[in-house]
């Protein structure tokens, strides 16, 4: 079985320095984040951890911020009782509510219901909230959508739910997809048109594959390193969106989006955090 070290991280000061740990925990293949009162606690499963890349976080040597931590394994088992434990439900603007089912049912336009497990999405990161609130005002109705880094499947599935006549959810993560399967099995009675869920990147798609519209949210390294390939897969006057970007960094992924054609049309922040919308 499977097993998980689970990270209790104490920040002090804790803003903006939880969101820039979970970023820099997020390129080291950590799974899923729980805040807390003084902290973060942050999951990995033992096969991903990479103790060296993991010392040398440019967090920890960051003058401004003390961050201490303690570590402990657990078993695959306990995971979904502790997301059960530490699962809200997710409200955005009054329109779209992520719930997982034992949570009440609320009268939105747009109910997602999630099997909260081990993905990174489930509405609770500035990210992931920012990308629903964009994907709420877009009209998407017979368009053809990409959600790469899909997590739990929620940008997706609400774009599903808005209609899209087809979309494609892709993940690296072996878990991602297994969990996205089960959220979408879930939410069937709201989707409308055609789903398809994989493992793999942008990079395993056929040359040929373009779409309407394009979801990253992912971190700033895979976005910058990959862009060429969203525009390439985009189609002319296609949308794209894109989070998991700081507002540190904000200058320079402008620079590689107008590279690469990609013309500014919105661009929001919450927590620190950059969520922009970019037409070919």
């Amino acid at each position: 079985m499977a097993q998980f070290i689970e990270f209790s991280f104490t920040i002090d000061p804790l803003k903006p320095f939880d969101e820039i740990l979970m970023a820099e925990l997020a390129e080291l293949s950590f799974d899923s984040f729980v805040e807390t009162d003084n902290g973060i606690k942050a999951y990995i499963s033992l096969e991903n951890l990479d103790p060296i890349a993991f010392d040398k976080l440019g967090v920890f040597r960051n003058k401004e911020v003390n961050i201490s931590h303690t570590q402990k394994l657990m078993p695959q088992e306990n995971w979904n009782k502790k997301w059960e434990e530490n699962f809200d439900p997710i409200n955005v603007d009054g329109r779209c509510n992520v719930r997982a089912l034992f949570h009440e049912k609320l009268q939105v336009e747009f109910d997602i219901v999630i099997q909260p497990k081990m993905s990174f999405g489930t509405g609770h990161h500035a990210t992931t909230f920012l990308m629903l609130r964009e994907i709420l005002s877009l009209k998407l109705e017979g368009k053809t959508v990409l959600d790469l880094g899909c997590g739990t499947g929620v940008l997706g599935i609400l774009a599903a739910q808005k209609k899209a006549s087809n979309v494609k959810l892709i993940d690296i993560d072996s878990w991602a997809v297994e969990n996205t399967k089960e959220n979408l099995v879930l939410n069937e009675g709201t989707i409308i048109g055609q789903t398809f869920v994989e493992k793999g990147d942008i990079a395993n798609l056929n040359k040929s594959e373009k779409f309407d519209v394009i979801f990253a949210n992912i971190n700033r390294n895979v976005l910058l390193e990959q862009m060429h390939l969203y525009s390439h897969h985009l189609m002319d006057n296609g949308l794209l969106l894109l989070s998991g970007v700081l507002s540190e960094d904000d200058a320079l992924m402008r620079a590689k989006c107008d590279e690469q054609g990609l013309g500014l049309l919105s661009a929001h922040e919450h927590n620190n955090w950059l969520q922009y919308t970019f037409k070919k």
